[in-house]
């Protein structure tokens, strides 16, 4: 195995689509101290350790929760079960937590107060301040900050639409993983009916 893979691993996975949680007393899964507050910055980012598994004997547990369903669910577990089998660092386990975002929001903030967090969430846009007020998450910016390998740049291409979604005080928080587009699904007969024009639905919620 290539030591840049193990560098990855925490790169794409600590820190991926998703928020890297802190574990326990205020520390991450490797024992690295992690935000405490919401005060972090661009310039106060904590030291995110890309290389923590290069000199591990053993195989470390990196725990996912999520809230898929059906297929984009056992694709998660598909992609886990890859990227196990491709090196013998960490084992990726996904477990569900509800069917629900609301759900799995739910079990999040139980797991806060109780201080029994998973490595890895994968949640939504709402819900990056409060995890990042109650300190309890590694910014994706600090681990990419970190991360020499090529693959890092990835995000740079990501779309500034989903980058904004997820910065706080110019600090990128959950890494890239999927971004959900909203559609407004409308039908013409019931707005030509109201006396609007189907040709020009609004753009905005104004």
């Amino acid at each position: 195995m290539k030591p840049h893979r193990s560098r990855l691993a925490i790169a794409a996975l600590a820190a991926s689509a998703l928020l890297g949680t802190a574990c326990g007393e205020g520390t991450t899964d490797t024992g690295t101290e992690a935000p405490s507050d919401g005060g972090v910055n661009a310039s106060t980012l904590p030291d995110c350790p890309v290389g923590a598994f290069e000199n591990e004997t053993g195989s470390t547990k990196v725990v996912l929760w999520t809230s898929a369903v059906g297929a984009t669910l056992a694709t998660l577990r598909s992609i886990a079960t890859d990227y196990n089998s491709s090196q013998n660092k960490v084992e990726v386990v996904v477990e569900t937590q509800g069917i629900k975002y609301e759900e799995l929001r739910k079990n999040f903030e139980t797991g806060v107060s109780a201080k029994q967090l998973p490595a890895i969430v994968m949640g939504e846009d709402t819900w990056t301040q409060y995890m990042i007020d109650n300190g309890v998450t590694m910014p994706a910016q600090a681990c990419i900050n970190a991360d020499d390998d090529e693959r890092a740049h990835a995000y740079d291409d990501m779309l500034p639409g989903v980058t904004a979604a997820y910065t706080s005080s110019e600090v990128l928080w959950p890494g890239a993983f999927g971004a959900s587009t909203v559609v407004l699904y409308f039908n013409k007969n019931h707005f030509t009916a109201a006396g609007l024009d189907p040709e020009n639905p609004p753009t905005t919620y104004a």
